[in-house]
């Protein structure tokens, strides 16, 4: 081809009107695609359809946290696949490390598979996100305190209050 000239091969690799010239814009709207058809298939508890759809729009956007997010999410519903849960849960925690939804899951996942301590680490870094988390509240055991009025102060038993506890 001469310089200047149409490229190799003719008219038709040209640019159409309208056409992408980008791989990573069609990848990303292809991920983006079965992105939204996989939290369609979620909501109707079709768990296998799901992981497709978002095994997808990892393998096409494996920099983007949600997508890790979902597909962990929906691994977890399948015990055989736990281990690859654990790993899409915690790489979308790793690419997106403020998001409380994405601690919580990764805390649910351990508690759902007994592992407690790791469990607490991800609940404790939930309320670090979000102090006022009741989930996390409650799993970690915190107890809200109450303020106490003065009717309610007026309920209370100070007798029993006053005792030690070796008299009770």
């Amino acid at each position: 081809t001469a310089p200047g000239g149409p490229p190799a091969g003719g008219a038709s690799d040209a640019k159409k009107p309208g056409q992408k010239v980008h791989a990573f814009e069609d990848n990303q709207t292809k991920a983006q695609q079965h992105f939204v058809h996989g939290k369609e298939f979620f909501k109707n508890s079709k768990y296998f359809d799901a992981m497709e759809h978002f095994r997808e729009a990892v393998r096409l956007m494996p920099e983007v946290a949600e997508y890790h997010y979902f597909l962990g999410k929906t691994l977890v519903m399948n015990p055989q696949r736990i281990r690859e849960a654990e790993e899409r849960l915690l790489r979308a925690v790793e690419l997106k490390p403020d998001r409380v939804e994405f601690y919580l899951e990764l805390a649910r996942f351990y508690q759902k598979v007994n592992l407690g301590l790791r469990s607490q680490k991800y609940f404790q870094k939930v309320l670090e996100l979000d102090p006022k988390n009741g989930e996390a509240r409650v799993a970690l055991g915190i107890k809200e305190k109450k303020a106490l009025n003065f009717k309610d102060f007026l309920k209370l038993d100070l007798g029993e209050m006053l005792k030690s506890k070796k008299d009770k």
